[in-house]
């Protein structure tokens, strides 16, 4: 299991941009600039590395995937549960966000059953942008030096209110602030998903029975990086 397997090295696990520890060379020119960020430290237990939000889309044109996205979900709350540093959050979203599970919070009975009946419920039309502006507003309260994550998934349906100029600022400011942002398209919407987020954050899977596996993959990258 995905959880298993990261277990042990996120224990073991040497995090980038502390200010003591063992020497990074390659951060040695951040000292020019009065940054003495430049060491590199073993996981501390208590302390906070990653927080990563998870943003399920359950408008009404996810009918077909609901079967899927509740997989990968299942998948993301059992790889991430009581994992040492790691705090998460699963949303899902139409025109408005619901926050089934906060960050600051350990999962429940009630919150895994709610997680499980909202994210196969579709309806409504979906505000992607809102919802991703929503959980940076949550993530810029975690931490400094916190590993910011959001995954978003959904269908690339046309949305209403959209304004593509915004969101491309929107990404560019996430961007400036150390929060990353990927985008999972499922379906025949997939590319136009891929090509809101620049840069190889998007991915598009026509077929969503790929979804668990990709989710597994990226998380598995993002909490066993090495440097920060």
């Amino acid at each position: 299991e995905l959880a298993t397997s990261l277990r042990p090295k996120l224990r073991t696990r040497l995090v980038g941009g502390q200010r003591s520890g063992l020497l990074n060379p390659s951060a040695v020119y951040k000292i020019k600039c009065g940054d003495p960020r430049v060491f590199d430290a073993t996981l501390r237990p208590n302390r906070v590395y990653s927080a990563m939000a998870l943003l399920v889309d359950r408008s009404a044109s996810m009918a077909p995937f609901l079967q899927h996205t509740r997989a990968a979900t299942v998948l993301f709350i059992e790889a991430l549960d009581n994992l040492p540093g790691v705090r998460y959050e699963v949303t899902a979203f139409a025109q408005d966000s619901l926050v089934l599970k906060p960050l600051e919070k350990p999962l429940t009975r009630a919150m895994r059953s709610m997680i499980l009946s909202e994210v196969s419920r579709g309806g409504g039309t979906t505000r992607t942008d809102l919802a991703v502006a929503s959980a940076m507003e949550r993530l810029r309260k975690q931490p400094p030096l916190t590993d910011k994550v959001i995954i978003v998934v959904n269908d690339g349906d046309k949305e209403v209110g959209f304004n593509r100029g915004a969101w491309h600022e929107m990404l560019a400011e996430a961007e400036s602030e150390g929060i990353a942002i990927y985008g999972i398209g499922l379906g025949s919407g997939s590319e136009e998903v891929r090509r809101l987020f620049p840069g190889g954050s998007g991915v598009a899977l026509p077929n969503a029975t790929g979804l668990p596996r990709h989710i597994s993959k990226l998380l598995h990258a993002r909490l066993t990086k090495t440097k920060s």
